[in-house]
């Protein structure tokens, strides 16, 4: 086989490994759900497509690479498979990564507003995890009294309160995104030493946050796995 279509073939490989990362990565987003749902299902999107984004990236390289090092498809897809997961970690913390491969002032202040920014959001996520967890239970309380006067079934009863599990998947996510960011921090705080007061103060901000965001969760699950038996 010639060297062009050998190289074609595996440029296909590893553009069609990057296009199922970015088509896998979208959530739905419900348009009878209420705005922090919606709000909530952007956030898990915006972090899924800026992970598939750098995973994108990761296997163009690391595919590359695999063809020059083994000279046939299966190295480029080797490599495209291996680009794909450091990329898909570099995808989701770029300025953090970008200061802890090159300890510069300039990577730092990326860094520490980066970190600011993550802080806001993370903020917003716990208010409208808050917000939905509490609008859950409330619905959950007037559809049990419409099932008792029998104004519904179970089924219906059920049926209204689906689309919380998925909000209550997406939260796990955003937290563990959360989770994986504050150690990023609290990593560059230590190598930025006494610099690193922002990192941290960023961090703790952040993993308050998570917290608020799990107990919504946990409030979240509750209210609808307490669903009456058929």
């Amino acid at each position: 086989m010639s060297f062009e279509k050998t190289m074609t073939r595996s440029r296909i490989a590893v553009l069609g490994l990057s296009l199922l990362l970015l088509n896998g990565c979208a959530t739905p987003i419900d348009p009878n759900a209420s705005p922090a749902q919606q709000r909530l299902a952007r956030e898990q999107n915006n972090f899924n497509t800026t992970v598939a984004e750098g995973a994108v990236g990761g296997a163009l390289i690391g595919g590359a690479i695999g063809f020059l090092a083994g000279g046939n498809v299966k190295s480029a897809a080797i490599g495209a498979g291996g680009g794909a997961v450091a990329g898909a970690v570099a995808g989701y913390m770029v300025a953090q990564n970008n200061f802890q491969h090159a300890q510069t002032q300039e990577n730092l202040r990326a860094a520490i507003d980066d970190a600011r920014q993550s802080a806001a959001s993370a903020r917003q996520d716990a208010a409208d995890a808050t917000m939905v967890a509490n609008e859950a239970r409330s619905r959950a309380a007037g559809l049990r009294q419409q099932l008792n006067s029998r104004q519904i079934s179970v089924d219906q009863y059920r049926a209204q309160l689906a689309g919380y599990n998925q909000t209550a998947a997406g939260l796990e996510k955003i937290s563990k995104g959360l989770g994986e960011k504050v150690a990023q921090m609290r990593q560059n705080a230590a190598l930025a030493r006494g610099n690193g007061t922002d990192l941290n103060n960023s961090a703790n901000d952040i993993e308050n946050s998570r917290r608020a965001i799990d107990q919504a969760t946990a409030q979240l699950r509750q209210a609808v796995d307490a669903s009456p038996a058929a």
